[in-house]
């Protein structure tokens, strides 16, 4: 078998990231208020890289302490809502 052969892996992985794109557009697009909204994107995104975690947080103006306030967190993992300090 004699053929050109065109490698496709970088062309998947864009269509890959423009359906998450899609999908998180049609998930915000549609969330009722910012809360719901960061909640939504928190857990797609966390599902997206496969991560065990993804939190959304405020950070005080000095830098010094952030509120985590909600997270998508994998099955079997404990939320790291609450206050932090630096």
């Amino acid at each position: 078998l004699i053929g050109p052969f065109v490698d496709i892996t970088a062309r998947r992985e864009v269509e890959e990231r423009l359906r998450f794109l899609s999908t998180l557009d049609e998930k915000l697009r549609d969330a009722p208020d910012a809360s719901a909204a960061m909640a939504d994107a928190a857990e797609l995104l966390g599902r997206h890289v496969r991560a065990s975690r993804c939190a959304y947080a405020t950070v005080e103006d000095d830098y010094n302490a952030f509120d985590i306030l909600a997270d998508y967190t994998a099955p079997g993992v404990a939320t790291t809502v609450g206050s932090y300090s630096l």
